[in-house]
């Protein structure tokens, strides 16, 4: 366990620091496994979903891992996050789907679920819409003639009609 944030400590091979909050591991730490760089990211992505999942709160970040890690589970192999700051409306990638991924205090409307849909359409793939608070009617309505999955977490599971 990391001493700062209180996770598991995740190294990689060539630095001796925390994935997850950055601070040099002490003298007597040990991480349990050396990883790759990118083990280290895909065990530190597991780590965070199922520390969110078992958690009352979680953040926006967290939300976006659990979703993608669900995305991964569900048919989408190659699911992966999008880099932070301007993601043009996409939060999760594949080569068959993307995600968008809402952790508002309100239901997600209509427009939300239409600006995802034309993005989709766009690039030719299936258009995964991810909520914590759920979705109006009519935006239920709209994703279900245009094909737009809508899913509800934590944790994550379909909205029906």
């Amino acid at each position: 366990m990391c001493k700062s944030c209180g996770r598991p400590l995740i190294t990689t091979v060539s630095v001796s620091r925390c994935i997850f909050c950055g601070r040099k591991k002490g003298f007597f730490q040990q991480s349990e496994v050396k990883w790759t760089k990118r083990g280290a990211q895909r065990t530190a992505q597991r780590v965070v979903a199922s520390h969110a999942l078992a958690s009352a709160e979680m953040t926006w970040q967290e939300a976006e891992v659990v979703c993608c890690e669900w995305m991964k589970g569900n048919g989408y192999r190659d699911a992966r996050l999008t880099g932070t700051g301007a993601d043009g409306g996409v939060d999760i990638t594949s080569r068959k789907a993307i995600g968008q991924v809402k952790h508002h205090a309100k239901a997600v409307g209509l427009a939300e679920i239409q600006r995802l849909y034309g993005i989709a359409i766009a690039s030719g793939k299936k258009a995964l819409f991810f909520s914590r608070t759920g979705y109006t009617k009519a935006a239920i309505a709209w994703a279900h003639t245009h094909d737009v999955e809508c899913f509800r977490y934590p944790p994550v599971a379909k909205v029906g009609r």
